[in-house]
């Protein structure tokens, strides 16, 4: 997670809400579809914006991010 977070610019509350199941290695992608809430307590079904999006991962992202499964 350490290299999504440093190398896409995600939110942190992007970041700590990201599933195994949003990284999509083989694409280089992954869907940001939820959020950590203001109260950090609990997870929202949507982040900023209101709507999740897919970003694209750089090749080396990807690779770094494979050999830590």
């Amino acid at each position: 997670m350490w290299a999504v977070a440093v190398r896409t610019g995600l939110r942190p509350g992007e970041i700590y809400a990201l599933e195994e199941g949003d990284l999509h290695l083989d694409q280089s992608q992954a869907r940001v579809s939820r959020t950590l809430a203001n109260d950090g307590q609990r997870i929202e079904d949507t982040p900023k914006g209101t709507r999740g999006r897919t970003i694209d991962l750089s090749a080396q992202t990807a690779a770094i991010s494979s050999n830590v499964r």
